[in-house]
Parts: structure tokens; sequence; C-alpha cells
């Protein structure tokens, strides 16, 4: 993760000169999926700096200088260059950035980033002012501009890729002597491509635009026709955004599927991903939630145990999850609870975990999940079963490291919670939170190792948590 922070007085001219960059940044790179890239203004508060940078591989500060150069002229230092101060301050508003990194070090010691740089230009202004002075503003600008082409290089490359297939395939359907059928195949498999390789909105829009294409192709037949709608459906349901319309569009376009379809799997997949997009619609409020339900056991008809266990436990987990999510205020929380555990128990009864081992854990892990959180029966007995569910889903994956954190993270919240004796529910917890620092630990070091920063962060503060509540708890025993 690489984490940019603006730092100064927005209104003392020129010593604004980091909070406008970090705004006019964060702008910018707003409209690219850029996960490994964070930018804030942290104003005057040094502070801010060692909280946000935390969990960062690298870090980089921008702030205004008055060292008596011309305005404008620009500094970077790197991590040697700087001199971090050590020096006590009196009061918070004293604490700027070189105590934050001082402390963060301190404080936060491997989870603090070891690549740092600050980049300083030269301030000419500074007194009550909301404006960057001409030379200021001339700086900041450029160094905008060179900071989104770093961080945009790779994502602009890939979107150029993406529009090239987009235009390549359009322009060969245009051209080709072929069927309307086996343009709208080409189509569709440039299309699938895209999809499936998507890093960007733009990807998945360019697959969009040529599966409108086939979708509008003459003498297409029926049946292709909705096979290409349903493949639209999906792609416009993975669309990142607030706006509900592309998934009220993939309704309307499965639907109409749905009444085409002769294949029973075509026509079930179809159903299944009707479900996910009711299931979305209903995030927002737009639909009954319950509805997903009727198009989840639709698919059931054809997606059974024997013939496709893979698409039966998915969809039983979709279920499940469906239930978990309906509103807490509707008098039947506890009844969607059961549904939903009762979802997880079938799935696992009918799947093989030799032959199906990621779709077992999968069930194990977000049954554990399920009942960790219940509030329904004894919590006590449905802890006790999350556990044995963790433990089963541990087993199967010792080859996948992500996937093993997730599951260590579960099972290392429930174990915070649990007596040491079951049978004596005021024996004390020292060994349970052992045991939960020891899954904590391990799951960050995985998450870190995987990429997952804040991930590995979130396990940094339930390991915080952890040592306290072990203090407390050898306190309460001695």
């Amino acid at each position: 993760m690489q984490t940019i922070i603006g730092c100064g007085n927005s209104n003392r001219g020129d010593d604004g000169v980091g909070p406008y960059i970090a705004q006019q940044l964060k702008q910018r790179l707003s409209s690219y999926q850029l996960s490994e890239v964070q930018v804030f203004d942290a104003g005057t508060g040094g502070m801010d700096v060692m909280f946000k940078a935390r969990g960062s591989n690298s870090l980089l500060i921008i702030d205004a200088a008055s060292s008596g150069s011309a305005p404008g002229s620009v500094f970077e230092l790197a991590d040697t260059d700087l001199h971090i101060s050590t020096d006590p301050v009196t009061n918070m508003h004293d604490f700027r950035w070189q105590h934050a990194l001082y402390t963060g070090r301190q404080i936060f010691a491997e989870s603090f980033p070891k690549d740092v740089k600050v980049i300083l230009i030269e301030a000419g202004e500074l007194g009550l002012a909301v404006e960057l002075s001409p030379p200021v503003q001339q700086a900041a600008n450029l160094l905008i501009e060179q900071l989104f082409q770093r961080f945009v290089g790779d994502a602009q490359t890939t979107q150029s890729r993406a529009r090239i297939s987009h235009d390549m395939a359009q322009r060969m359907a245009e051209e080709a002597d072929a069927s309307a059928e086996e343009k709208a195949a080409m189509l569709a498999e440039v299309a699938a491509g895209l999809q499936s390789q998507a890093q960007s909105a733009d990807d998945l829009q360019c697959g969009i635009s040529l599966l409108r294409c086939a979708i509008s192709l003459d003498d297409l037949p029926d049946e292709t026709s909705a096979t290409l709608q349903v493949q639209l459906a999906v792609a416009l349901s993975q669309l990142p955004g607030e706006s509900s319309e592309p998934l009220h569009e993939a309704y309307l376009l499965l639907e109409n599927a749905i009444g085409i379809l002769t294949l029973d799997e075509e026509r079930a997949g179809a159903e299944m991903q009707q479900g996910l997009v009711v299931q979305a619609l209903a995030a927002s409020g737009a639909m009954d939630g319950r509805i997903a339900a009727t198009y989840y056991q639709r698919a059931l008809r054809v997606f059974d145990s024997v013939r496709h266990p893979a698409e039966y436990a998915i969809i039983h987990n979709n279920l499940a999850t469906l239930w978990l999510s309906m509103p807490r205020d509707s008098g039947q929380h506890r009844l969607y609870e059961s549904l939903a555990v009762q979802a997880f128990e079938t799935a696992l009864a009918n799947i093989d975990a030799k032959q199906h081992p990621a779709e077992y854990a999968m069930l194990q892990n977000n049954l554990g999940n399920a009942l960790q959180y219940s509030d329904s029966g004894e919590a006590l007995a449905n802890k006790l079963r999350a556990l044995d569910a963790y433990d089963l889903a541990l087993e199967l994956r010792r080859d996948s490291p992500l996937l093993q954190a997730n599951t260590l993270a579960n099972r290392a919240n429930c174990l915070r919670d649990l007596p040491d004796d079951i049978s004596e529910a005021n024996s004390g917890q020292v060994a349970n939170i052992q045991r939960a620092l020891a899954d904590a630990t391990l799951a960050q070091k995985l998450f870190r190792h995987q990429g997952e920063h804040s991930k590995a962060q979130m396990m940094d503060e339930l390991i915080a948590e952890l040592h306290a509540q072990s203090e407390g708890a050898t306190a309460g025993v001695s």
C-alpha cells in the first residue's frame, strides 16, 4: 500500500500546498480502481500521519518549506536524509509529521512503513489566505501531474489494451464474411476475456459494449441472443459504483433470457445469477430480498449435489448469506438465522469434502461465522459449534494462505469470548486468549505476505486488544 499525505494549513497561503495537492490528486485518482494507493489531507494534524501511514509499504509526505529558497522550489528527502525529531512536544498543536514518524515507528514497529519520502515545496506567502502564490501553484500542479502519471500509468496501459481489443473485435465483426451467430461468438469470446481479466471499470465497459453489439446483430437465433443476454447481465452486475441502474437492466435481461432458454443447465445458471442480482438490489432497498430465494430454489431443481456439487454448494451459500442479510428489525431475524444455518448444514451434508475441498471449506468457514454471531439458541453452544466448523475449514485450507488467514481471524474472534472451562462460565479465559493471540498473529503474517495490508492492520488492532484482554484476565486470576 502506498500512502500519500498532504500536511499544512490551508488558511495560511502557501502553507496549504500539501492539503491542496492531496485534495487534487485524490480527486483525479477517484475514477481509477487503485486499491494500493490511498491519499489523505492531514491538515496540521501530525498525529494523522502516524495512524494513516500504519500498515503501508511506503509513505510520501508533502508539506511546505520555509528555508529561504526561491518560492516554488521542490526538495525531495529520502528516509535516510530525514531528521526525525525525538524532542518532546508540550501540546498536540506542536505535534508535526516529524514527531509522527518517530512516534509511529516506536508504537507500530513493523507495521509502520520503512520506505518514507518527504517532498517539500518552498513557500512564498504564509499570511492569512486560501490561495497559493503563482510559483507555488505552478510547482504544485506539476507535482500532481507527476504523481498522477506514476500511479495510473499501469491502469492507463491496461485500459488502452482493453480499448484496442474492443476496437479490433468490433472492426472484425463488421468486416468478416460470417454468419451473425459466428460474429456474435467472436464478440462474446473477446468480451469474456475482458471480463475475466478486468482491472478497471473501463475493461468491463469495453466488454459490455461488445456484448451489446453482438445482441444487436440481425438474424441472431433466440437461444444465442438469450445466452448473450445472460453474459451481459453478469458483466453489468459486476460494474462498480452506487447506481442501481446496471442491476435493474441485468434483472430485465435475465428475466427475458430465462423465458427463452431451453437447456436446463443454462436456464438454471440464469436463475442462479438472477438470485444474486435480486440480492444486490435488495441491499439498496430496491427489491424484496426474499424473491432471491425463489430463484435459488428454482436453480436447485437442476443443480443438485450429485451432478453439480459446486453450483449446489454456492447456491446454498448464497441462500444462507441472503437470510443473514435480512433486516434485523423485521422481528424475524432469529428465524432467518436458523434458515441460514440450515442452508449451510444442508449443503455440507451433501458435499464430499475430499472431492470438493474448496466448497466444503467455504461452507464450514461461513457456517462458523453464522453460528458465532447468532442470536438464536445458546451462545456458548453456538460458539463451540463455530469452533468445530473453523477447525474443519482450516484442515482444508492449508494450501490457501489467504483463505487460511481469513478462517484464523474468525477463529481468534470466537476464542476470545470463550471460558477455558466450558462447564464453568467464570473459570477465566487465559488459555483461550493465548490461543486467539496465536491465531491472530499467524493471520497477520499471512495477510501481510499476501499483500492484504488492510486486513493485516485489522489483525494488528485485534492483537493489541487481545494483549489488553490477556492482562486483564491474568490479573483476574492472580
